[in-house]
């Protein structure tokens, strides 16, 4: 996530042959992403069990504004390789070059350059030195401490053993900790209403097959649902809607990202566009849109055959959307039973578009003022 990464680093390391008590000390640098973006990294040459090592290369590197484009598969800004760096600190000497020593490695954090990274795209900020913690808030949280070997419970099962003891080894299960903001990206919760032809139904009671009423196509069948209870703290925090904020027959709770419809005559003047997708996140007036911090929350997914506009509590909001980043969003246990359903998801060949125009955080603003 964007907020475990910075530029720019400023800090040292303490002994670079490593051990327990050697590692990182970080005390500044450059947030260049916002706080909730979806980092993601293309890396060639990663040993078979996930590990880094002096022959790994970081070769690309993606941007999503939130975890629910990352779900629906809309990068903000696209970076690539184009250049070799000069840099020194360590043993790194080209843009993108992993290196394992102290300085640039350890179980919880990965430091390279990436001066040779471009992006095309509009507002892309310029890299030099990237430094990376997973699950580490890196935005204000300073001094920072990251232990060059930490253990690390990679499957969330309670306990340390093989490959998560630490080692000193940067790994690819370092993806768990943007799991749970990815997996509550498009979520509604347990006690919602769901319109269906046969009057509402609380999500939790629906099942595969069963039919709910979508906006542009009528009554679809669901073609796979699950659900998953996080704590709901940080960027997990659901938005509580309250009854007839948006339309809404009942107070509603959905997860940060996930966009309501709003249609209307400022949304046509303002974007060229009837109806608009907001993140739920973006409509908190604190006041009828809150956040409700506290204890856990279960959110439920729902995938149909494209990306639909259903009826939660009577008001019109966004299933999940169907393409291979949608395995990102879900449990490992319910990815192989997606791909059952939908195997074109596993290399990508499928690229649906979304229902309607998706604002981003500075439109929505606009929105609101409007409003």
């Amino acid at each position: 996530m964007g907020s475990s990464l910075v530029n720019n680093p400023i800090g040292y390391s303490q002994d670079p042959w490593g051990n327990a008590n050697d590692g990182a000390y970080i005390t500044g640098g450059d947030s260049v992403f916002d706080d909730d973006d979806v980092i993601v990294f293309t890396v060639q040459k990663v040993n078979h069990d996930g590990t880094f090592d002096n022959q790994t290369q970081i070769m690309g590197i993606e941007v999503y504004d939130n975890a629910a484009d990352y779900v629906n598969g809309v990068p903000k800004y696209t970076y690539e390789l184009e250049k070799t760096g000069g840099w020194g600190w360590g043993n790194n000497t080209g843009s993108g070059d992993v290196s394992t020593s102290v300085h640039n490695m350890g179980d919880a954090y990965l430091h390279f350059p990436a001066d040779g990274f471009v992006s095309s795209d509009p507002g892309a900020p310029d890299l030099d030195y990237l430094f990376l913690a997973p699950g580490v808030d890196l935005s204000e949280a300073y001094p920072v401490w990251l232990s060059h070997e930490q253990a690390i419970d990679y499957n969330e099962d309670g306990s340390i053993a093989g490959s998560e003891v630490g080692d000193g080894v940067f790994t690819t299960g370092n993806n768990l900790f943007a799991e749970n903001e990815i997996a509550a990206a498009i979520c509604l919760t347990r006690g919602t209403l769901i319109d269906t032809p046969e009057g509402p139904k609380f999500i939790e009671t629906l099942s595969e097959g069963d039919l709910v009423h979508t906006l542009d196509e009528g009554p679809q069948p669901i073609r796979w649902i699950g659900s998953r209870r996080v704590e709901a703290t940080g960027t997990l925090v659901p938005i509580r809607i309250k009854a007839g904020a948006l339309g809404n027959f009942r107070d509603l709770t959905v997860s940060p990202n996930h966009r309501m419809m709003i249609r209307g005559p400022k949304a046509e003047m303002l974007f060229g566009e009837r109806d608009v997708l907001v993140a739920a996140k973006h409509l908190v007036n604190d006041d009828t849109i809150r956040c409700v911090p506290g204890g856990t929350v279960e959110y439920f997914h729902m995938l149909f055959d494209s990306h639909q506009i259903i009826f939660a509590e009577g008001c019109p909001t966004e299933s999940l959307y169907p393409g291979q980043e949608a395995l990102g969003a879900v449990a490992p246990e319910a990815r192989a039973e997606i791909l059952m359903l939908f195997p074109e998801f596993e290399h990508g060949a499928q690229q649906a578009e979304l229902s309607r125009y998706e604002l981003k955080a500075w439109e929505a603003q606009a929105l609101r003022h409007a409003s």
